[in-house]
């Protein structure tokens, strides 16, 4: 049921930050598009899910697990200025 969303916190937890930088500007853009995807299916997570007659309270790990993606985001944000600048000095 979750092993999707755990699957998403473990890669993005674990993403390399210098590796980012030598990427190209397309890829930048997929990494956005993609962190706002992931985001937005955090989002949806039920708190509470019914299986028969089990009972799960997803509200804990939700918390836990839903701000990976957006402090994903927000990294790629602050980063992409001096990475674009630095990428823009190549052409000269």
């Amino acid at each position: 049921m979750l092993t999707p969303f755990l699957t998403i916190y473990k890669t993005n937890s674990s993403l390399d930050w210098s590796h980012v930088e030598s990427l190209e500007n397309e890829v930048f853009k997929k990494m956005i598009e993609r962190f706002r995807d992931e985001d937005n299916k955090f989002q949806a997570i039920d708190p509470n899910k019914e299986l028969g007659l089990i009972f799960f309270d997803n509200a804990a790990l939700k918390e836990k697990i839903k701000n990976v993606s957006s402090s994903c985001l927000s990294e790629l944000t602050k980063r992409m200025p001096d990475l674009l600048f630095r990428k823009a000095k190549n052409f000269y």
